[in-house]
């Protein structure tokens, strides 16, 4: 209970006065707290492209033609020349050249070559759809007995494309992604069933969404992270706090691995301490994106001392670690790739024609299964699909 009210007094440091905030300060220290903090962070591109002109190749689906108008508007707004449809065909045709046909690293030279550096972007919306529902909840007045209805109608967006990048500058061609987003709103009444709220604005925000989703693909972003950091003065802690509380993380980091230097001498009589200083340092490397040097800090301090945030802190930090592996897996992939194929808009990936069902030995079932994966994901058209099950059906 004294521990819960000390944590109270302690919100009041923000207001207090210097020499009330150190009063407050030495016992947060003595608790083992340390302060919140917030940081913006400035991440990459996801596809680490330098952008600086964007056209886009036949689309498909339903709201595709919306969803690219979203994009075109971004691209606007950040500086980014966006090539018409009707200048590409334009320029295409001179040249005798369709992008209704394949798209293999040989064509994408060819089009580098006619529409110079541009990033080629091919959408594919597989669903935009609305779902309304219409729900009533009772509820019962237990001081009367009486049972009153609350009737709510809800209205839900639905949103799934994948896109795919083809980089004329270098003739890299990207593995296709998925964004997908959903929005729900609502209206509620006792009086009786209100009116759904507007389709058309529910699909309207997944595509906004959806926008902001790609927009970090090619452009940098920005993020806040609230997080703990120690501010000790003792080993100067203080001073890498105030650094990072600033925005300056490199400066945060520096002067983190200063101070775990300075705290070598506190491991045995202080190792609260020498562990505190650790665990900055791991948060500074964290910050920076550098995943095994913090994981490596945050072990070192959890060896000398269990602080509280340290646990969640390296949680953090592991699943940071593997979703950026995940998205450089992702970026290899695409690297590696060799064709997309189009076909009115559809796209036939090299990674479909590899897992292409062939006669390998497997069954019939499993290779109607990889077929119907395959489509699914987006890797095969619908008309290959068809025909390929046809083909396959043949053998019956």
């Amino acid at each position: 209970m004294l521990r819960r009210w000390l944590c109270f007094v302690v919100l009041f440091l923000a207001v207090s006065s210097d020499a009330d905030a150190q009063f407050f300060k030495r016992i947060r220290d003595s608790l083992g707290a340390a302060p919140e903090v917030q940081v913006q962070v400035r991440h990459p591109p996801r596809l680490g492209l330098e952008v600086s002109r964007v056209a886009f190749g036949p689309e498909e689906g339903d709201c595709a033609g919306d969803f690219v108008d979203a994009l075109i508007s971004d691209f606007t707004e950040n500086g980014v020349e966006v090539r018409t449809r009707r200048q590409i065909e334009a320029l295409l045709a001179e040249q005798e050249f369709s992008l209704s046909g394949v798209v293999d690293r040989q064509h994408a030279v060819e089009l580098g070559k006619i529409l110079g550096p541009t990033a080629l972007v091919f959408v594919s919306v597989r669903r935009c759809a609305i779902e309304k529902q219409s729900l009533t909840n009772p509820m019962k007045n237990y001081a009367t007995g009486a049972t009153t209805y609350q009737y709510v109608s809800r209205t839900t967006a639905y949103f799934r494309a994948s896109i795919q990048v083809v980089d004329l500058a270098t003739a890299k061609i990207d593995r296709a992604r998925t964004v997908e987003k959903q929005a729900s709103a609502e209206n509620r009444s006792t009086q009786g069933r209100p009116e759904h709220p507007s389709e058309y604005t529910m699909t309207d925000q997944v595509l906004r969404e959806a926008a902001g989703e790609v927009h970090r693909w090619f452009f940098p972003w920005d993020e806040v992270r609230t997080l703990r950091f120690f501010d000790n003065t003792e080993c100067n802690l203080e001073l890498a706090y105030n650094l990072v509380r600033g925005g300056d993380l490199l400066g945060g980091r520096e002067q983190s691995e200063e101070n775990v230097k300075a705290c070598e001498t506190y491991r045995t009589e202080k190792p609260k301490l020498a562990a505190r200083a650790l665990y900055n340092l791991g948060m500074a490397e964290f910050l920076l994106d550098n995943y095994d040097a913090a994981l490596a800090a945050f072990d070192a301090s959890l060896r000398l001392h269990d602080l509280d945030p340290t646990t969640q802190a390296i949680t953090d930090c592991r699943q940071a670690k593997e979703s950026a592996l995940a998205l450089n897996a992702d970026q290899a992939a695409g690297e590696d790739s060799e064709q997309v194929a189009r076909s009115g808009g559809n796209e036939v990936h090299r990674e479909a024609s590899q897992a292409e069902p062939s006669g390998d030995g497997k069954s019939l079932d499993e290779r109607l299964e990889q077929l119907r994966v395959l489509h699914e994901k987006g890797l095969i058209s619908d008309e290959v699909y068809k025909q390929k099950q046809a083909e396959l059906l043949k053998d019956i």
